[in-house]
């Protein structure tokens, strides 16, 4: 079984942290002097642009990272919620702040995990696709207010 590695293949995998191995009797067969990198297929060849960008697509999959180059220190924008757009979510939650002598609804946010202050409350979701669980860390964190 004869197989090699092309240069861009090697570096692909040496940056997903894979490490490259060689037969022992492939590597005897090759002269001392002679860099494993060098066992080439033959193939097209790629301009050097094109190789970049693929591996640093590749690289980018990898990690799990978006493709923009968003920094990742900001977290996204939360998104207001008003009462008109989930009614009976704030009804709820205006009986539940009275019964804890809370007199002022705080803001409603989405975008983070649930937490709630006297400033706003953070969701995950809109109001209206809460889970069960949500509810029960919102109703925490409500209570831990009072």
């Amino acid at each position: 079984m004869a197989f090699a590695l092309t240069d861009y293949q090697i570096a692909a995998l040496q940056e997903m942290q894979i490490p490259v191995w060689q037969l022992q009797s492939e590597l005897a067969k090759q002269p001392a002097d002679t860099p494993v990198a060098e066992a080439k297929v033959n193939s097209e060849p790629v301009s050097q642009d094109t190789a970049r960008s693929h591996l640093q697509r590749l690289k980018d999959s990898v990690s799990g990272k978006p493709a923009a180059t968003q920094p990742a220190d900001v977290p996204p924008p939360l998104q207001d919620v008003t009462a008109q757009q989930a009614p009976q979510f704030f009804a709820d939650l205006k009986v539940a702040l009275q019964g804890l002598d809370i007199a002022k609804v705080p803001p409603v946010k989405i975008g983070a995990p649930v937490a709630a202050s006297t400033t706003a409350i953070t969701l995950p979701v809109a109001p209206d696709k809460l889970t069960s669980q949500h509810k029960i860390q919102l109703w925490q964190a409500l209570c831990a207010l009072s």
